[in-house]
């Protein structure tokens, strides 16, 4: 009887059938020259124990259907540089395994339900985490790049030890989902892309730093992480809200990264316990909402070169008092400032609008404001209302002022 086999290199294909009902068969070793392996090639070899194959064929699953689930000894054929996904999928016994560091990518569905895995050596050169790489694995706490010196059987004596490739640009939606709570995570700055419930459950640190080139960033990606009190990261498409669900109410510090011109939609809206932000002098544009529901906001700077102000942008934002507008502000969305009802002091241009309509909450109250140096011309109704107005400071250029200014 045949208890087990290990195949020459060189070999290309084995057939259908071939090795089917060998079911005192204990162990396979097939090389990496292997390209096709037929239908129920292993069928009912129910006692296999350990296996050694190409990842690039098929999966576990499919390639030993009888015994994938309950294989204590699983291992990538020497020489490996492709992986199929979900390769490693539900192979629940699997507890420890070392990449080669010639693969590049971790495809969709890996090591999706490998629930006894602990260490993973991955390698150096990673590029992409694909889609539910490592989903469900709820004892992973350990992952140690190639380059840093890790090797085999490793894992037991390296928890919450979780490193990812420098040259890593992508990480799937529900890359992470499911892993255990982890400290210490560094995302590498050539990360592009984090997809959607990435995080999901695993980042236990009070501060994130996200890459300076982040691209994308998918909504929930960092759901049910509630530590989180700091984040640093450049303007997304995604509103910190639905990055963050668990934690945006509780964030006190928010810095943005890099130069952008543009403030998205909602990117900071109900941040509730944020009390300070400094937004890049890059910034030309503030969309609707982007800095509403802020109610410990003390204060605020806009960038010189500010052009536009979306509606409702600082919505809320209650204890507000100074406002400055630059002279480039060409547009102030509708009540961009309602609920701003603590202002007291503002500067602005004497032709954009008038204080009752820039801030309806508190143009009754308002005790000061300067007229923006290069104004020529006070608009009609510019102060109108203002009845607790102590001390206006024009500037020397004004050649008209409008009625009841």
């Amino acid at each position: 009887m045949l208890d087990g086999i290990e195949c020459f290199d060189g070999l290309e294909s084995v057939g259908e059938g071939a090795f089917s009902n060998c079911w005192r068969m204990l162990s396979v070793a097939l090389p990496v020259t292997v390209d096709e392996i037929g239908k129920r090639a292993f069928y009912n070899c129910k006692n296999v124990l350990g296996v050694s194959v190409p990842a690039h064929v098929d999966t576990i699953a499919h390639l030993f259907p009888s015994v994938y689930q309950t294989l204590p000894s699983v291992a990538i054929a020497e020489g490996e540089s492709e992986l199929a996904a979900g390769f490693f999928s539900g192979c629940k016994m699997l507890q420890e395994i070392a990449l080669s560091n010639a693969i590049q990518e971790i495809p969709d569905s890996t090591f999706e339900g490998c629930s006894e895995l602990l260490w993973v050596l991955v390698p150096s050169e990673l590029v992409r985490i694909g889609n539910r790489a490592f989903y469900g694995c709820g004892k992973l706490t350990s992952m140690e790049l190639s380059s840093k010196g890790g090797s085999a059987f490793s894992g037991r004596g390296h928890a919450n030890v979780f490193e990812l490739s420098e040259k890593l640009t992508e990480i799937g939606d529900d890359a992470f989902n499911g892993l255990p709570k982890i400290l210490n995570i560094v995302c590498p700055a050539s990360v592009k892309k984090i997809g959607a419930r990435a995080f999901k459950g695993v980042w236990d640190d009070a501060e994130i730093k996200l890459p300076e080139g982040l691209e994308s960033l998918g909504a929930d990606a960092f759901a049910d992480c509630p530590s989180i009190r700091k984040v640093s990261l450049p303007v997304v498409e995604t509103p910190i809200k639905s990055a963050f669900p668990a934690a945006y109410s509780k964030i006190e510090t928010v810095k943005i990264l890099g130069s952008p011109e543009v403030i998205t939609k909602d990117f900071c809206r109900d941040v509730a316990k944020l009390a300070a932000i400094q937004i890049p002098a890059s910034v030309t544009s503030i969309e609707s909402y982007a800095f509403s529901g802020l109610p410990n906001l003390a204060g605020i700077e806009l960038p010189s070169g500010l052009r536009t102000i979306g509606e409702y942008a600082f919505n809320g934002d209650s204890r507000l008092a100074t406002i400055a507008l630059p002279q480039s502000v060409e547009s102030v969305g509708y009540r961009a400032f309602y609920g701003c009802s603590n202002v007291r002091s503002v500067s602005c241009s004497g032709e954009l609008a008038t204080m009752s309509t820039l801030f309806p909450s508190a143009y009754t109250l308002i005790t000061s404001a300067s007229i923006n140096e290069g104004t020529t011309r006070l608009m009609s109704d510019l102060m109108s209302g203002c009845t607790n107005l102590s001390d206006v400071d024009l500037p020397a250029g004004i050649t008209e002022i409008g009625a009841r200014a």
